[in-house]
């Protein structure tokens, strides 16, 4: 390609390094056509311009080289350089703008009649991103106001949650929690509130209950009790009247000062404002109304009717040792979590009755939704492996569709349709697809999210905010447009490269790179959709499990009762005061025993699966804490005759008796399977004796075997049970067994109580079935829901594995005609046909299977019962898979067996 003579050096010359960045400019294919000839045709005029000077060389090199530039750039974007030319030459095209609307607008008219002809295709294309839409953004909505929207007071951020810790229990079998989140005594809440330099404000808070009385029967409310310092440290501002003040409100003064909630001054006020100042009387105690809380203060602390001030540490606070519940502090500009968390460890750290403990200090917001937090993730990964099969099968459907019209899409090529003009065509009815999928999926969370709302368990914080506001709304709009976009853009750019000669040969092209895309999307779609069915498998295997459970008392024909006594009434100062209750109580007791459709009632302190918790430290004689570690179990004080009532056994010694059912018997005791076998081994725990609340040692006069009355899934290993007798006044916790249907109990108990005395609310009466199932509440959710996600996750692939096994026999047409004619019988045919669909299903569950035994993890903490390895669910689900493929398959199938081969030939 030398134009000239070269330089002295050996070395091109500049125009011919410029001639040969030029050729560059062309395809490959044109240079093989073009470059000698355009390098002959300069070196020819460049030696006859050397003869008139270096200036005619120059002006010759730049007009050749940039012709030579234009007519390259030219052959390689000629839509776009064509444009340019005309216009240079003086012709005036159309407005671009107004040519891409008329394009569009034709490009939708085309796009309707398409779908006209195919519009069961349609819908259902839209109806899988619809779906997938649908669900994640209604579990976004979900996540996003329980766990990402801040809490609604001034910088949240600054929020924490304050918790001593407790060492000597971590790894206990039921009070392992308290380990890192243990509780405050009231004097610690007053030393680190004037101590701590780290916190604007500082306060703790506690639950308890109260009596309301006037007109009308007596009523139970919530009550909680907070500390100087909640309120200020939380910036509330009331609806109406003021915040509780120490300094204003003290009962020594008068009639104490309550605040009411929002929620009870709307609901059992009718939002008057004339409440304020008005007079409840509560416990048989007149108390002032001051004000009315907001809403926001339940999402800070707990749902309660009224509020209350703790100004001092008397047990008529209702505060016990190591019984204030929880703490909370603002953090001070520029203080760190752990600087805090040290300054409060330190604090306490110096009580004397501390010990070694030290403290935990955690952001409010993630402390509050520790309990939800993993449960919500999982199931929104569900939801979004769901969107992500949706799309895919979203995407089979469009590709497939695509791969039909091939004829067409290389004729119009060939007619002169570019590529840009075909890729614009599929992506306006792509587009519209999507959009109809997209639009669909936003519609559809609204309803979706109200489901997810009813199926809830209780005590999700702040769920009852979820909702499709502009937050959800953006999200779901943000997630359409992307996976539509991505999943509607692959089959347009993968459609529009139409080869005229292989489209219209009718039996080519069926192990092209487009058909492996098609198995891909469908070994995908059979993946996901397997890891969200074990997923699911698990799960339920783990409520089936958890319904298997015995708790250790028999559920069937019991009801759990609630009475509010009246324990004002009685003066403290009488000698008798605690046996004048004990009187009162069981005159309640004979009352609701002597209902016809009673057999017995029992009283406990704690009723099972309601979350009461109760314990002790206990020293077994001869136990030294410090050498075999501290002793805490779960206390109960019953009745006597509890264990028969509630159908617990005795496995050695003897149950209470008359003997025991005295204020002033002997100590005795009865402990769990768990607690004798921690503390004597084999040994025998009858006649040995135990100490809790530096008592006289009860003697244990059994052993009774391991219940679950906290949770089905774990038993309370260490647990000891006490006369109640022997302790003082009653809680008003009764367990009722009864003849008679016990969902039907409840007005004759609130009636009977009611007759004996009108003063004494009934706070609930519940089965004990229903109890049961609220404590599986939360596992019957994510079960119900996974499977929900992994069903339809399911029915897309089969779907999946349906379309491309159909697209298959059509496209093969001819072939069978000839192995027909040729002497292929029907089942030969069918074989042929479903070897492929089922080996594309083998190896979309053999991946799904292979991942899930990695992501099977994230769900282990969920299970009971079951490995996350579990065999029995793993194959069942690929047997699910291998079957629902199978039947997938024998349509298609079937229709191949039929072909006339004189049709297929002549096709």
């Amino acid at each position: 390609m030398s134009a000239s003579r070269p330089r002295p050096d050996g070395r091109p010359r500049l125009d011919q390094r410029l001639l040969h960045a030029a050729l560059r400019l062309l395809t490959a294919a044109d240079r093989d056509l073009y470059a000698e000839g355009l390098s002959e045709c300069y070196r020819e005029r460049r030696l006859e311009a050397e003869s008139r000077g270096r200036s005619a060389v120059l002006v010759l090199s730049l007009r050749e080289l940039c012709g030579l530039a234009r007519f390259a750039l030219g052959r390689r974007f000629p839509s776009r350089w064509s444009r340019r030319t005309a216009r240079s030459l003086g012709f005036q095209p159309k407005r671009p703008v107004r040519r891409t609307m008329a394009q569009l607008l034709s490009d939708l008219k085309f796009s309707l009649r398409a779908f006209a002809r195919r519009p069961s295709m349609t819908v259902l294309a839209a109806l899988s991103l619809a779906l997938g839409v649908g669900a994640s953004t209604a579990m976004f909505s979900v996540v996003d106001s329980v766990l990402v929207r801040p809490l609604p007071f001034p910088e949240p951020e600054e929020l924490v949650s304050v918790y001593p810790t407790t060492p000597s229990l971590e790894g206990h079998p039921t009070l392992g929690g308290m380990a890192e989140r243990a509780t405050f005594s009231l004097p610690e809440v007053w030393t680190v509130r004037e101590q701590q330099t780290v916190f604007d404000g500082f306060g703790a808070f506690r639950w308890s209950s109260t009596t309301l009385s006037g007109d009308g029967p007596p009523e139970q409310l919530d009550r909680g009790l907070l500390t100087p310092g909640v309120l200020e440290t939380l910036r509330v501002v009331p609806i109406a009247g003021r915040l509780l003040d120490p300094q204003a409100d003290d009962p020594a003064d008068g009639a104490r000062s309550v605040m009411l909630s929002e929620g009870a001054w709307r609901g059992r006020f009718a939002g008057d404002p004339s409440v304020v100042g008005s007079i409840l009387v509560l416990d048989d105690e007149p108390h002032t109304v001051v004000g009315v809380l907001p809403r926001e203060i339940e999402v800070a602390i707990f749902d309660a009717d009224v509020w209350r001030l703790i100004t001092g540490s008397s047990s008529d606070d209702g505060i016990l040792d190591h019984n204030v519940s929880g703490a909370i502090g603002r953090l001070r500009p520029d203080t760190s979590v752990e600087q805090a968390r040290a300054e409060v460890a330190r604090i306490l750290g110096a009580i004397p009755e501390h010990g070694d403990h030290g403290a935990s200090v955690f952001p409010r917001l993630e402390d509050q939704t520790r309990a939800v937090r993993p449960a919500l993730l999982v199931l929104i990964a569900g939801a979004f492996v769901l969107l992500v099969v949706g799309c895919a099968n979203t995407a089979l459907i469009l590709l497939g569709q695509g791969l039909d019209r091939r004829q067409e899409l290389a004729v119009r090529g060939a007619l002169g349709a570019g590529r840009l003009r075909l890729i614009g065509q599929l992506v306006v009815e792509n587009g519209l697809v999507t959009g109809l999928g997209a639009a669909g999926g936003v519609l559809l969370a609204a309803g979706v999210s109200r489901v997810l709302l009813e199926l809830a368990p209780a005590g999700v914080p702040r769920l009852e905010e979820a909702a499709i506001d502009g937050r959800v709304l953006l999200f779901g709009i943000a997630v359409a447009v992307l996976s539509g976009t991505l999943f509607g853009l692959a089959p347009a750019f993968w459609l529009s490269r139409p080869d005229l000669a292989s489209a219209m040969g009718s039996t080519r092209g069926s192990s092209d790179g487009r058909s492996r895309l098609q198995d891909a999307l469908v070994v995908g779609e059979l993946a996901l959709a397997t890891i969200l069915l074990v997923a699911a498998a698990l799960l339920g295997r783990t409520l089936i499990a958890l319904d298997g459970v015995d708790p250790g008392f028999d559920s069937e024909q019991l009801v759990a009762v609630r009475v509010a006594p009246p324990f004002q009434r009685f003066d403290r100062s009488d000698e008798d005061w605690s046996g004048a209750i004990d009187g009162y109580f069981q005159n309640l007791v004979d009352e609701i025993e002597a209902l016809p459709a009673v057999d017995a009632v029992a009283v406990t302190s704690v009723v099972p699966l309601t979350g009461d918790r109760a314990n002790n430290d206990v020293v077994p004689e001869g136990w030294d804490p410090e050498v075999s570690g501290e002793l805490i179990a779960e206390r109960r004080f019953v009745s006597v005759d509890f264990f028969e009532t509630v159908g617990t056994r005795i496995v050695d010694g003897r149950g209470f008796d008359v003997r025991d059912d005295r204020a002033d018997a002997a100590p005795a005791m009865i402990v769990s399977e768990g607690l004798a076998r921690r503390v004597y081994g084999d040994e025998s725990a009858v006649g040995r004796r135990i100490s809790f609340w530096g008592r006289d040692p009860a003697t244990v006069m059994g052993v009774a075997e391991d219940v679950r009355d906290e949770s089905l899934q774990s038993p309370t290993d260490y647990a000891f049970y006490v006369p109640a007798r022997q302790m003082g006044p009653q809680t008003g916790n009764l367990i009722v067994r009864t003849s008679s249907d016990p969902a039907q109990l409840g007005d004759d108990i609130r009636q009977r109580v009611y007759a004996f005395d009108p003063d004494v609310p009934v706070t609930s009466v519940t089965p004990f079935v229903e109890l049961i199932g609220d404590s599986t509440s939360d596992q019957r959710y994510r079960a119900r829901l996974m499977t929900a996600f992994g069903i339809v996750a399911g029915l897309f692939a089969m779907l999946g594995v349906y379309g491309l096994t159909a697209r298959a026999v059509v496209r093969r047409t001819r072939e069978m005609g000839i192995r027909v004619a040729l002497g292929a019988v029907g089942p030969q045919v069918m074989r042929l046909v479903l070897r492929r669909g089922l080996i594309l299903a083998a190896i979309g569950a053999g991946v799904g299977l292979a991942i899930s035994v990695f992501a099977t993890r994230v769900v282990e903490s969920f299970l009971f019962g079951v490995s996350r390895l579990d065999p029995v669910s793993l194959l069942g689900i690929a047997l699910v898979i291998a079957v629902g493929s199978l039947l997938a398959c024998l349509p298609p199938s079937r229709r191949a067996t039929r072909v006339d081969p004189t049709v297929a030939l002549r096709e």
